[in-house]
């Protein structure tokens, strides 16, 4: 099989092997795609390739036998039928290669003898015949191939959706988050103004040490406010600087309109609010 390496070159990858004949130890490797050995031949040229006698090789042929196969396991490569196997656009994309035409086909090479005696050429029409079957066998392959991209590309596609999905949760929590987070201030602020105001105007001290306690829960209760702002990221730290308090009052004033003045009408409660101030320094 044609495969891609690290270096966005090509290689040849044995991924099959079979003998009828003798027992072999299989384990893939590549191989690299040159002029050199049959199968890479085959995959440049995209030809198919019949060889009669692979030990007695033309001189001009530029492709040589590796013998370290017959060797190890004591065999005798003779003919080959070597044949690209094509996708529909003719990408070769693998090579079909096949060793010793025998005279019977379920008859075992099992000795040199029979090696000699029992091996033909390939005839013309087989190498026809192989092509057809690594021809449909190089569209399965491709379909195969793009079978499994599709299915990658797919659970990429859910993946990215079920991550966009959990992001929104996340942002819509925050954003109610943020909300249950401004207007909890809001009512923590009523709270610790109202205890400042009670200390300030002076107490019992056993009346004093419980208001304080309220005080301190209110900003205990301010303190939760601002982890959850930080967790969903909606606390914005802002830097210190001076305010003009009488603009602040009339801006406040005019903000709540909707609540003190619109919202109370409707319930038949009428209130005037009027801002008195002095001239403050910021």
């Amino acid at each position: 099989m044609v495969e891609k390496t690290p270096d966005d070159s090509q290689c040849l990858r044995f991924k099959l092997a079979q003998n009828d004949s003798v027992q072999v130890p299989f384990s893939e490797f590549t191989l690299a795609i040159s002029a050199e050995s049959v199968a890479g031949y085959v995959a440049l040229s995209g030809e198919i390739l019949r060889i009669d006698d692979a030990y007695a090789l033309p001189p001009e042929s530029p492709f040589h036998i590796n013998t370290e196969f017959d060797e190890n396991i004591g065999y005798r490569t003779t003919s080959m039928l070597v044949v690209p196997m094509k996708t529909s656009e003719g990408e070769v994309i693998g090579v079909l290669q096949l060793i010793n035409c025998k005279r019977e086909p379920g008859r075992p090479l099992a000795s040199p003898e029979a090696l000699r005696d029992e091996v033909l050429p390939f005839p013309e029409r087989y190498g026809m015949l192989a092509a057809s079957l690594a021809s449909q066998a190089g569209v399965a392959i491709q379909n195969a191939q793009l079978l499994h991209e599709l299915r990658a590309t797919l659970q990429k596609l859910e993946a990215s959706q079920q991550q966009l999905v959990q992001t929104e949760r996340l942002s819509a929590l925050g954003e109610m988050a943020a909300g249950v987070a401004h207007d909890f201030n809001n009512l923590l602020a009523v709270v610790v103004g109202r205890a400042e105001l009670l200390l300030g105007a002076g107490q019992e001290p056993a009346v004093a040490r419980d208001v304080q306690i309220i005080r301190q829960a209110a900003w205990d209760g301010a303190q939760t406010v601002r982890r959850i702002q930080e967790f969903t990221r909606t606390r914005q730290t802002r830097p210190s600087g001076r305010v003009d308090m009488p603009e602040l009052l009339r801006d406040v004033v005019e903000l709540t309109r909707g609540r003190w003045k619109d919202e109370a009408q409707s319930l038949g409660v009428s209130y005037e609010v009027r801002v008195e101030s002095a001239t403050v320094p910021p």
